[in-house]
């Protein structure tokens, strides 16, 4: 398999559709990302209104951030991308 550069809006979509299905400690590893790209897209996911890092560090999806994963899923099927990839329940 070739690998490639995932863009900073995949890597926030993919985010987003992750924390929408319930993983909130393992988004990192599922993605096979660092943890500076994941703190950058979750900065800005949450300076655009679409995620919310409450005091405990507890991130909740906002209604906004809803609405785009399900634009971005839907994007990814209309691509034929894989989205069941992302959400193996041995990962939660």
């Amino acid at each position: 398999m070739v690998s490639r550069k995932r863009s900073q809006n995949e890597i926030m979509g993919l985010v987003l559709m992750l924390l929408r299905n319930g993983y909130t400690n393992k988004a990192r590893q599922v993605l096979g990302i660092d943890a500076r790209t994941l703190n950058r897209a979750l900065f800005t996911l949450n300076s655009n209104g679409l995620i919310i890092v409450e005091d405990d560090n507890y991130i909740r999806i906002t209604d906004k951030g809803i609405y785009f994963s399900n634009l971005y899923k839907e994007l990814m099927g209309l691509l034929g991308i894989d989205y069941d990839s992302y959400k193996s329940s041995d990962d939660k």
